[in-house]
């Protein structure tokens, strides 16, 4: 995971990166930072999850550069790209207009498609939905528009569903309601082979099978009482293993007061270990199948998924909601309710509205190192001092040219724009000056 400035399209130097340096995640600017973290490490057999959000077509257009100088080609890496460009939709993050948001992510799918057999392509945000403020349904539907969107996009680049859909999965939430969240799991499943069925017409059986990774959900833990997250995050986690997720991130229990110190996340860790090894609940595939609460509740959603996708089509599709705000004024509305239940006593939050106490209790907190932001800001100059200028200058100027031909309609041919991105990489160019050429050509900033 990269850290805010990163993701950002901000190398550490620059003003706009003041306090996001170093927040969340770690540094990313040059192929230097690449060989920092991957210099031990066979590349041909490690699968990498690269996390830098709104850069996820410079990311790993600087890996496959780094991988290339290494003697490793793209079509022996392994790994995956977040590629989810649109979530700016459901929150108050800059990010790629919408209309250059969905190219970017289509030029990514078409390369890899065509040239990274071995690497998953985009992972659909469902998890930030909920962290929102928004409900099952929502967090189903406004991730299933998404793909929609961007199923479309790269039908117009050229590619049929089946190329490229098996190699799409989801990062969705796990909160609190138990049978809830695991017949959203399983509801998601239903919708996700219906609409690339019936939409799509998908045939290949992969395109139809939804590989979910699930985040328990860090709005429900509290500052009050700290430990009781431990139990939050240890019966979401449960709920994820019954619903029939493929992999999962528990939270940790301090994640209310700050990043998690080492023992939260241990602890975090042994709470899927003891799952995984003491329940023998994952010998099981859908435990819960056939009961008929949870069965009711996977069919409903299921209705009411399809019945929210069909309001976003007439609206004009996700990106038409993208641009007039819609997505997040409903998010808004959804969270403004729950909170008025938490306010009138008609939701309980232990340790807050009920059973609160007056102790705080002393825990540990992670600290983070004021020295990060000198170290990376050093790094970053001395690399762009002891490169070659003018040629890196050469190769943002044929990227500024590719994008522009891109953004102007080429995106629907042939590819276009990575390779001239992974030149700009070698030929020394950061991830903020690659961001800022793209940032300039495709717009940055609020849709609404």
């Amino acid at each position: 995971t990269f850290d805010t400035a990163s993701k950002a399209g901000l190398d550490p130097d620059d003003p706009l990166a003041q306090g996001l340096v170093g927040y969340g995640g770690t540094s990313l600017s040059t192929l230097e930072d690449m060989d920092r973290l991957f210099h031990d490490l066979p590349l041909d057999r490690t699968s990498v999850v690269l996390n830098v959000s709104n850069m996820s077509i410079v990311g790993l257009a600087m890996y496959i550069a780094y991988a290339e100088g290494r003697g490793v080609a793209p079509e022996k890496l392994r790994g995956n790209t977040m590629n989810w460009l649109y979530y700016a939709a459901f929150s108050d993050f800059d990010s790629f207009l919408p209309q250059g948001a969905f190219e970017l992510s289509a030029e990514l799918v078409k390369y890899c498609t065509r040239h990274m057999p071995r690497w998953n392509t985009t992972n659909l945000f469902g998890y930030i939905v909920e962290e929102t403020g928004g409900n099952a349904v929502e967090e189903i539907a406004f991730v299933l528009a998404a793909s929609a969107a961007l199923t479309r996009y790269c039908q117009e680049a050229g590619l049929h569903p089946d190329q490229f859909l098996p190699r799409f999965s989801f990062q969705m939430g796990q909160g609190n309601d138990l049978f809830e969240q695991v017949a959203k799991l399983r509801a998601l499943r239903q919708a996700w082979a219906r609409l690339n069925r019936e939409r799509f017409g998908c045939q290949d059986p992969r395109s139809l099978q939804a590989r979910i990774h699930v985040h328990t959900a860090g709005s429900s833990l509290t500052a009050q009482q700290p430990l009781s997250n431990v139990v939050r995050a240890a019966l979401q986690t449960l709920g994820a293993v019954l619903g029939g997720a493929n992999s999962i991130h528990t939270c940790a229990y301090d994640e209310a007061l700050s990043l998690p110190a080492e023992g939260a996340a241990t602890l975090a860790l042994r709470t899927q270990q003891v799952i995984l090894h003491e329940t023998n609940i994952p010998a099981v595939a859908d435990p819960l199948g056939g009961s008929y609460y949870v069965e009711w509740l996977t069919h409903r959603l299921v209705q009411e998924v399809f019945v929210l996708l069909g309001r976003i089509e007439d609206m004009g599709g996700f990106r038409r909601c993208w641009e007039s705000g819609w997505f997040r004024r409903e998010l808004e509305r959804t969270a403004h309710d729950r909170q008025r239940q938490v306010e009138r006593g008609e939701r309980t939050v232990v340790g807050v509205t009920r059973y609160a106490s007056g102790e705080s209790p002393v825990v540990p907190r992670f600290q983070r190192d004021p020295a990060v932001k000198q170290v990376a800001e050093e790094r970053v100059r001395h690399f762009r001092q002891s490169r070659d200028n003018g040629r890196t200058q050469q190769a943002l100027e044929r990227l500024r040219s590719a994008a522009e031909h891109s953004h102007s309609g080429g995106w629907k041919g042939p590819d276009m724009l990575m390779q001239p991105l992974i030149e700009a990489a070698r030929a020394g160019a950061t991830l903020g000056e690659m961001a800022s050429v793209l940032k300039q050509v495709y717009g940055w900033g609020c849709a609404y």
